[in-house]
């Protein structure tokens, strides 16, 4: 799941909850570690970073909804090139 700032939170944590039901994880990378602010306010916990990790280690890749989480996004050239190589 990649995200930034203004993210729609429950939009992760519905995600989560469907893989985790089937056995799956969802890991949330963003630009660095820590928490980020969603845009109802509440915290998102940061699994990996773009640095840290790649997009040919994970299944598949979910870019949730939230205008300023996706702008941020496509800002940010790590990101854009995670879901290239995807």
């Amino acid at each position: 799941i990649l995200a930034a700032e203004g993210v729609e939170a429950s939009t992760i944590d519905e995600l989560k909850q469907m893989l985790q039901a089937k056995g799956a994880q969802a890991k949330v990378v963003s630009k660095h570690l820590g928490h980020l602010k969603a845009a109802n306010g509440e915290k998102v916990k940061v699994d990996k970073t773009f640095i840290t990790t790649d997009s040919a280690l994970f299944d598949a890749v979910f870019v949730p909804g939230g205008k300023d989480s996706v702008d941020k996004l496509l800002e940010i050239g790590d990101a854009r090139k995670f879901i290239n190589q995807t």
